[in-house]
């Protein structure tokens, strides 16, 4: 008698898929999985039945279960859609996470079984990406310790192999300049002066401490001339696509009141403004929809101004992001504890003060020495 004839692979890959149905969800719905075979659909029928008698065997003696066939690659990536995506801004998770996933660690760890990766693979990774900076090398380590961890509360593996991993970059560290009081002053008079756009941009950034974002959300509204405030309720990132919305900072220790009135120089600067009659609600404006001007079109204004204006003054160029830290800088230089520098830099403890954003404090007590010594 003849064999019965073979089935074809019923699935587009060229395997042979067998669906199954292996549970029932928390609220009662079938959980149904695929098991594939490339040798017949017989063989994909016997995988799901061992599959499912490992499983009740798990149930049955609380031995731990494994879903050993769930691969690195496929895991990433319902880790990025699941823990990452629905919860961080789109410019991170498209710039900071899915990134890192994409480009480094798919093409490196792949479709291997998560069960097969070794403390000592993820110490080879960390090895072979040496020419990446510090910062994104313990970056990336916390993605991958989050990814393992994740797996584990879900069963795709017992233990987690990112830790006691030694980092080593060998590129140049990075280290941010800041202005010292005289230069900002230099800068800030220069900026009263010219009374353009980004001029007004650079004397705000350094006379309130605000990052990037905050100023290009700042409104007219939010600042308060009899109490003498300015509030920072909202920032235009590089996401944004409509009006920036009340409370979207970077985080909930952004949301702020900064006081100016110790500041006279600030104080008339805002006072005349104030009293302007201006077209648009965002006080630096610009020619999105909404009157606020978009991330890439203030850095191509800002590098501009900036360019200009430093080689005028014998000034080096900085940043938006050193201009904050300059703010930080001579404040702590001024005697000002971190705790205070920390709540106006809107910063959440003052660890990050002190680690990013305020200069040297051996500085700082170099001063203080010179001081007393003056006195004696």
């Amino acid at each position: 008698m003849a064999r019965p004839k073979k089935s074809k692979p019923n699935h587009a890959t060229g395997m042979y898929e067998y669906k199954a149905t292996i549970g029932k969800s928390f609220d009662g719905k079938a959980i149904r999985k695929s098991f594939y075979s490339s040798k017949s659909l017989e063989d994909a029928k016997e995988k799901s039945r061992l599959y499912i008698i490992d499983k009740a065997v798990s149930e049955q003696t609380g031995e731990h279960f494994l879903e050993r066939a769930m691969t690195f690659k496929a895991w990433a990536n319902k880790w990025l859609e699941v823990y990452k995506k629905p919860h961080v801004k789109e410019h991170t998770y498209k710039w900071t996470y899915e990134t890192n996933v994409i480009n480094y660690f798919i093409p490196y760890f792949g479709s291997a079984p998560l069960t097969n990766i070794r403390q000592l693979d993820i110490q080879q990774y960390f090895s072979a990406h040496q020419e990446l900076s510090a910062t994104t090398l313990r970056r990336q380590q916390q993605m991958l310790k989050s990814i393992f961890e994740t797996a584990i509360d879900n069963d795709y593996c017992i233990k987690n192999p990112v830790k006691n991993i030694k980092l080593h970059s060998d590129k140049e560290a990075f280290t941010l300049k800041w202005y010292t009081k005289a230069q900002a002053d230099k800068l800030k008079e220069q900026a009263l002066k010219d009374g353009s756009k980004y001029a007004k941009a650079v004397f705000l950034m350094l006379s309130l401490g605000l990052r990037r974002g905050e100023l290009l959300g700042l409104m007219w509204q939010d600042i308060d001339l009899s109490a003498q405030t300015v509030e920072i309720k909202r920032a235009v990132e590089p996401d944004t696509k409509g009006m920036p919305n009340d409370g979207d900072v970077k985080s909930i220790s952004s949301l702020r009141t900064i006081p100016f009135g110790h500041d006279e120089q600030l104080m008339s600067f805002l006072q005349a403004e104030c009293s302007a009659r201006h077209s648009s609600l965002f006080v630096i404006d610009g020619k999105t929809k909404y009157g606020y001007t978009s991330i890439d079109g203030f850095n191509r204004g800002y590098q501009l101004y900036m360019d200009k204006t430093t080689k005028a003054l014998g000034l080096p160029y900085m940043t938006p992001h050193e201009l904050r830290h300059s703010y930080g800088t001579i404040l702590r230089e001024q005697g000002l504890d971190l705790y205070s520098i920390s709540r106006l830099l809107g910063h959440a403890d003052t660890s990050v003060t002190e680690k990013h954003y305020v200069g040297n404090d051996i500085e700082v007590l170099k001063k203080r020495l010179s001081e007393l010594d003056n006195k004696e």
